[in-house]
């Protein structure tokens, strides 16, 4: 009772507050250590070394991780907690652009787009596939999907399918971000940015750094194909999905989006699939 009552009046660490704790401007490690002394001598139990906007020092570069050196270390001194945040702002998974930089395409965020057109489309570079439908009031009556250039009948609209990269955006640093549902694409994210942290604080793990901060990593932090309709995709999602609902999604897309007497089946294998597909390429390799 009395050490509950010694505690209650004063708190060890990890009872204390730990505030966000922004990284913006220049970073200098001295004024850095000033800061968690002044956050120790006000309280604090700890803090998170949080990358903001305003940010000059390069993220995740050798002067960055002098930083993260130099707080952990007095924080270590100071009997604090310093948190380590594995994002340049968020969501997680970019590592503030370095993920799509290294992987180009193939680790950019994507998405299945709709279009409903009256002609066939000049562009098919980005394809997956073009339906000619009779709709009604958001509910298909009416259903073929087209091999090759055609007009619709009347009566009809086609529909156009495609597979599109997220267009850059300066939140991402001037690039996109980051296909999730691709495991390569993550595990360059946990290369670039947990291995990275380890190799920097591995001696201060589960002591100093009790932890890592992820922040809403997601799979549709998407730009672009604005008055479209649009889903989350992955370049390895037909095959997945062929393998693991045993039909072929790129014949199914119409019910993604339509009402209809395949759509609740298809809509739930599609979020199923890709559920499963965001735990297994993220959460589980993370």
């Amino acid at each position: 009772m009395q050490q509950l009552r010694r505690d209650f009046i004063d708190p060890p660490a990890a009872f204390r507050g730990a505030p966000f704790w922004s990284w913006n401007d220049r970073l200098d490690p001295a004024e850095l250590v000033r800061q968690v002394r002044d956050m120790k001598a006000h309280g604090m139990g700890g803090f998170f070394m949080h990358s903001r906007e305003g940010l000059e020092t390069e993220y995740m570069g050798p002067e960055w991780l002098a930083c993260i050196r130099a707080v952990v270390q007095a924080a270590r001194e100071e009997g604090m907690h310093a948190w380590l945040y594995d994002e340049d702002r968020w969501p997680s998974g970019m590592a503030g652009g370095l993920v799509p930089a290294r992987g180009g395409d193939a680790f950019r965020i994507k998405m299945l787009t709709l279009e409903e057109a009256g002609a066939y489309p000049q562009d098919t570079d980005s394809l997956l596939a073009v339906f000619a439908a009779q709709l009604q009031d958001g509910r298909l009556l009416a259903l073929r999907r087209l091999s090759q250039p055609a007009a619709p009948q009347p009566g009809e609209v086609l529909l156009i399918f495609r597979r599109e990269i997220s267009a850059p955006s300066e939140w991402f640093n001037d690039d996109t971000y980051s296909d999730n549902l691709n495991p390569d694409a993550v595990a360059a994210f946990l290369d670039i940015t947990y291995r990275a942290y380890q190799q920097q604080t591995q001696a201060d793990i589960g002591g100093a750094v009790p932890g890592i901060f992820t922040d809403e990593p997601n799979i549709f932090a998407i730009q672009g194909a604005e008055g479209r309709r649009r889903l989350p995709w992955t370049d390895a999602l037909p095959q997945l999905f062929l393998a693991r609902r045993a039909y072929d999604l790129l014949e199914s897309l119409p019910w993604l989006f339509f009402d209809g007497q395949r759509a609740a089946r298809v809509r739930h294998d599609y979020w199923w699939t890709v559920s499963q597909r965001f735990t297994e390429a993220y959460s589980q390799q993370l």
